[in-house]
């Protein structure tokens, strides 16, 4: 007697939503025909399967391990070379949002300075990091923030400003005077509380950290104590900082003033609220490698050029030009990532606005939103002198020894 063949069952197609293509599985199909990641694409369709049921059941019964859910207390991030948690019981809301198209620099002397910044946040220290405007000081700690989900709190000095309302304001109730607690004073002193329970410390974020008054930097000398924080009260009290709590200055100074005389508004900090700080981290500007990665994803209109390849170098060329005649005084200005991307984004507003091709040329005008903020017209000329080689034709070019400087 002839034994029969059970039919295979043929698995039931999954459509695709976007343009109805079916298959059993839609991974390669996503990839291909869409560039989605099975990732993005359960993002934008969460209501649509990935793959047929039959064949996810088809799966299961050929799996025999056993698999263990991973926890949420569990989940990690890798941070420049330091594992970090990321508490998923903190709201998003309540940490400071990661920057538009961030990214994390991998080469150079800021990898390294973010790296011991990571460091020092792992090991709960208090961090005065420093540097010129636009080095992605205040970018870092947002960052890291929002992939960690760290409860935040971002306050900015300005010299005009009463701080003392950060941690107690004065308030009358049936015409008596009271003190309230100021939302500084609650973080350094409760933390954060998750809906489950959890007490989890702030990161305080202190921006301008340099432009503070003798009196404003008074008020963190006592918080910033390496032995245990404190809270002055208005009325002789003392509130203790909760332990883990992480305390970060940014500034363009180390407290000494600005040693180039370009950001006038940084004063002398007394050394005893310096000498409190735990790590002290220098920030610069970063690598091309790294720039240009930030440069690609914020202005893709431009990234998507076929030409953009070769823009990108001759930006690479005068960036390092006009770098190198600023540090050598012979230019009077900042060269910094803001002014690039103020750059690269004239030059998309003219692509896009007025129909004009990416070019040589197009990079040249583009480079006036830079230029015009120059001080005066002497600095002007420099600054054209140093940039004229790179737009006179198209073509790799090597920075000359000594770009701009006036003959004699």
């Amino acid at each position: 007697m002839s034994k029969s063949i059970e039919p295979v069952p043929t698995p039931v197609f999954v459509a695709c939503p976007i343009c109805g293509h079916k298959a059993a599985h839609l991974g390669s199909h996503l990839v291909q025909v869409h560039n989605l990641t099975a990732s993005e694409y359960r993002e934008h369709h969460p209501h649509h399967p990935l793959a047929s049921p039959e064949l996810l059941r088809a799966f299961a019964s050929s799996f025999t391990g056993i698999r263990t859910p991973l926890l949420a207390a569990d989940l990690r991030i890798e941070i420049a070379g330091h594992t970090m948690p990321i508490n998923l019981d903190v709201l998003q809301e309540d940490c400071l949002p990661i920057p538009d198209a961030y990214h994390l620099p991998k080469s150079g002397v800021q990898s390294e300075s973010i790296r011991r910044t990571a460091r020092a946040i792992r090991a709960g220290r208090s961090v005065w990091a420093a540097g010129p405007p636009g080095t992605g000081k205040d970018a870092f700690f947002h960052y890291f923030c929002g992939i960690t989900r760290t409860p935040s709190l971002c306050l900015s000095i300005q010299p005009a400003m009463d701080i003392d309302a950060w941690f107690f304001r004065q308030n009358f109730e049936h015409g008596k005077l009271i003190y309230e607690e100021g939302v500084l004073t609650k973080a350094l002193r409760d933390g954060y509380r998750t809906t489950s329970g959890r007490v989890i410390p702030y990161l305080i974020l202190i921006t301008d950290a340099d432009r503070a008054t003798p009196q404003q930097a008074e008020a963190f000398r006592l918080v910033a104590d390496s032995i245990q924080g404190r809270i002055q009260g208005p009325q002789g009290q003392t509130y203790t900082v909760l332990p883990g709590t992480v305390i970060v200055m940014t500034a363009n100074s180390t407290g000494a003033g600005d040693e180039r005389g370009m950001c006038i508004s940084s004063n002398i900090i007394d050394a005893s609220l310096l000498d409190r700080i735990n790590r002290f981290v220098q920030y610069v500007e970063m690598e091309w490698d790294d720039i240009v990665h930030i440069l690609r994803e914020k202005f893709p209109q431009f990234a998507a050029d076929p030409v953009a390849d070769t823009m990108f170098e001759t930006m690479a060329g005068i960036t390092t030009a006009l770098r190198r005649a600023i540090n050598e005084n012979r230019l009077a200005g900042t060269f910094t990532h803001r002014g690039l991307e103020r750059w690269i984004g004239d030059c998309q507003d003219l692509h896009l606005f007025e129909g004009r091709a990416i070019s040589l040329s197009l990079l040249q005008d583009g480079f006036a939103a830079w230029l015009d903020g120059l001080p005066d017209e002497p600095n002007r000329r420099v600054a054209r002198q140093i940039t004229k080689p790179f737009f006179e034709k198209l073509g790799n070019r090597s920075v000359s020894e000594d770009p701009g400087r006036p003959k004699v």
